[in-house]
């Protein structure tokens, strides 16, 4: 299932992506030329309040980028979401481009549509069932001492245990019990289900592998489509 994603969309030649009531980063040259602009990162708030999508712009408004977890800013939660990695980006675009009034083009929205949408990371989660919330650290235990006779950087917070070869320049992949995770997070408290989805991931071992950018060209994946 797709968790977090990073990507971004090109503005045609003569346009420029502009967000509204936001600060900006100038680099200008010793000559006082402006040789690049960037706009500074905008929250914007998902179903329920629980997760958010933040939006910037990069190369003097020529590149807008899109981070967060798309389903979870769609269904206020990332337990459970789906594979669909067109309907993610570009439902998350289309949610942003409404609440900042960006405005589009027919031919733009086609093209994204098809997939014309450039990923600089994507987080791949899967969730393991096992027999109780016990069994889930004493295997994360386990998952750990394995890892450290591997080749790579590992290490632990809490009950989380990353591997990262290359200190997770190209990828990473991390194993943790989802139920601890969830309890700790306060912004549930309005999900309507907060109890129900609480106790379902008592027993889940998530794994989440991270593809950054290096990668994800490595493998022919840096495009939707």
């Amino acid at each position: 299932n797709i968790d977090t994603v990073v990507f971004s969309v090109k503005e045609d030649k003569d346009g420029s992506f502009n967000i509204p009531n936001t600060s900006k980063a100038v680099v200008i040259s010793e000559h006082g030329e402006v040789l690049n602009a960037y706009q500074n990162r905008v929250r914007i708030l998902g179903k329920h309040g629980t997760h958010t999508l933040a939006a910037r712009t990069k190369n003097s408004g020529k590149v807008l980028t899109i981070s967060g977890s798309p389903y979870a800013y769609l269904h206020g939660q990332n337990v459970y979401t789906a594979s669909d990695m067109q309907t993610a980006t570009y439902e998350s675009l289309k949610a942003v481009r409404l609440k900042l009034g960006l405005k589009s083009t027919k031919a733009q929205r086609k093209k994204w549509r098809e997939g014309d949408i450039y990923l600089e990371r994507v987080d791949l989660a899967i969730n393991i069932r096992v027999d109780s919330e016990r069994k889930v650290i004493s295997t994360l235990g386990q998952i750990r001492r394995q890892l450290e006779e591997q080749r790579g950087a590992t290490r632990t917070n809490g009950t989380t245990v990353y591997w990262a070869p290359k200190n997770g320049k190209e990828y990473s992949i991390s194993f943790y019990a989802k139920g601890p995770q969830m309890r700790q997070q306060k912004r549930f408290m309005a999900l309507l289900d907060r109890d129900q989805l609480l106790e379902e991931c008592e027993t889940i071992l998530r794994v989440e592998l991270r593809l950054q950018a290096h990668e994800l060209r490595k493998l022919g994946l840096d495009k939707v489509s």
